[in-house]
């Protein structure tokens, strides 16, 4: 093995290689065969920190740029999600409020509904009640009333709190009716205690003495019936007439006599049929 030692290249510069290899042929082909780099000590390092520079240039700016690119996206993203959102939660609150305005309209006309019933139902039971207990309609069956009543004229009668009185137009059940539950329609001539006289050849009727005034009768007396009088009426009775005094079946015949007040349906009150008619019951 042989040492070369080479002191000078073209450029000037002193290189020392120590090649060991071993001498196969002549040093002339050994030389030929040999290459020189030509090594500049600067280019290198330059070279080396523009590709630094560049490299961490490239590295900023490419995170900086997907940063700003991220961000600009994100943003519009947002900016374009926020007004749907406000849309969809408008949407939403304008469905929930048309919704509950419609149930609020569907309770409403239900509790109208059961409102209007209720008023309906308390109606009725108040007109049952009071027809029940209070007042009653009854339809007059014949002529013994006529001129102030005529057949199938409907009345309204009451009991309540009534106390009888000379004049009025009251409905009874008869001592000979009652089992039949037929009712009379008569008016008061006189109370308990009075005296009753009728007088068929004068055509007249008197109560303690006194001559009666009637001018709701059809036409005078001429029929005393099966009694006798003087007739002093009972205690707790009343003593009744049909204003058609000729067409009447009331206490002058023994089959009605005398009305137990306990038996008084009502007082007539108000006719309100035929309706040319209606208003009250003239006593």
């Amino acid at each position: 093995m042989n040492n070369f030692n080479n002191e000078d290249n073209d450029n000037g510069e002193i290189n020392n290689i120590i090649i060991n290899i071993p001498i196969i042929g002549d040093i002339d082909d050994i030389e030929n065969n040999i290459e020189y780099d030509n090594i500049d000590e600067s280019k290198p390092i330059e070279t080396m920190e523009e590709t630094a520079q560049e490299i961490a240039q490239e590295t900023t700016e490419e995170p900086a740029q997907e940063i700003a690119q991220e961000t600009t996206e994100e943003s519009a993203q947002e900016q374009a999600q926020e007004p749907a959102e406000e849309k969809t939660e408008q949407l939403a609150q304008e469905t929930t409020e048309e919704k509950n305005n419609e149930n609020s309209k569907k309770n409403t006309f239900t509790n109208e509904i059961y409102e209007w019933l209720e008023a309906v139902a308390l109606s009725v039971v108040i007109v049952v009640l009071i027809f029940t207990f209070i007042l009653r309609i009854v339809v007059v069956d014949g002529s013994s009333m006529i001129d102030t009543l005529h057949n199938s004229d409907r009345i309204i009668i009451s009991n309540l709190f009534y106390k009888p009185a000379v004049k009025d137009i009251i409905v009874f059940l008869p001592k000979g009716e009652i089992e039949n539950n037929k009712p009379y329609v008569k008016r008061i001539i006189a109370t308990e205690g009075q005296v009753v006289n009728i007088d068929t050849v004068n055509h007249k009727v008197f109560v303690d003495g006194v001559e009666l005034n009637e001018p709701y009768i059809k036409e005078l007396v001429a029929q005393s019936g099966n009694q006798t009088y003087p007739l002093t009426v009972p205690k707790g009775h009343l003593f009744v007439m049909g204003d058609n005094r000729n067409n009447s079946l009331d206490s002058r015949f023994s089959q009605v006599g005398t009305v137990d007040k306990r038996f008084i349906i009502g007082r007539a009150i108000f006719r309100i049929y035929p309706l040319d008619k209606m208003g009250s019951v003239d006593n």
